[in-house]
């Protein structure tokens, strides 16, 4: 857990990048885990790799995303667990509602369609929300953009439950992330290296974990 910490203290440290939405561990446009309700602009793609050193096998993930028409995305993602071998994953999120100053962003998506976990395909709706214009913008949060996400998702890594976090964008460079899902808690932050590069550290549920994505668009 100390290296854990030391590590997310790393992000303080001033790079030239922007932190902003980019895939999460499974693969949709999110946090550290949970799927917000953010898609990617059309003709836009990003490539990540996220692994966590879960007890027992070491869990990695890789794949690739693509926004296919406005508030669409469409994305695979190799699921690798040390001696387990690896599945293919196809997810696809599609925003029923884009946020603004007072209304929240609405969001459905599907993880593991094909169900290659056996698991169930997971389908899920997502809220997201800036609390900092929620409350007028006003008092010590006022130079920071704080979101809050609550969801609920059907089977596969959701298993009938309510998920939600939170994110707070310390600097244009750092946001600060905290999350539940499936009754884990998940803390850690992103960074911005350039424009497209992205690297993510943090705790998942107590185990270090961490990732690295690229992101453009097609001209």
């Amino acid at each position: 857990m100390r290296k854990t910490w030391l590590l997310i203290a790393a992000l303080g440290l001033a790079l030239t990048g922007r932190a902003s939405a980019a895939p999460s561990f499974f693969g949709p446009t999110g946090n550290l885990v949970i799927p917000t309700a953010d898609t990617m602009a059309q003709n836009s793609w990003n490539a990540h790799v996220h692994a966590a050193d879960t007890p027992g096998a070491a869990t990695t993930t890789f794949g690739a995303s693509y926004g296919v028409v406005k508030q669409l995305e469409f994305g695979i993602t190799g699921y690798h667990v040390s001696g387990f071998g690896t599945k293919a994953l196809i997810n696809a999120k599609y925003a029923l509602l884009q946020e603004t100053a007072k209304v929240p962003g609405l969001a459905v998506g599907g993880l593991d369609i094909a169900n290659q976990l056996d698991l169930d395909p997971g389908i899920y709706v997502v809220a997201s929300k800036s609390l900092t214009t929620l409350l007028g913008g006003g008092g010590p949060l006022a130079k920071y953009n704080l979101r809050g996400h609550i969801g609920y998702g059907a089977n596969n890594l959701f298993n009938d439950d309510i998920f939600g976090g939170l994110d707070l964008q310390v600097t244009p460079k750092v946001q600060a992330m905290i999350e539940w899902l499936n009754g884990n808690l998940y803390a850690g932050g992103r960074i911005g290296i350039t424009s497209g590069v992205r690297i993510e550290l943090g705790s998942y549920d107590g185990d270090f974990g961490g990732g690295v994505s690229y992101a453009a668009a097609l001209r």
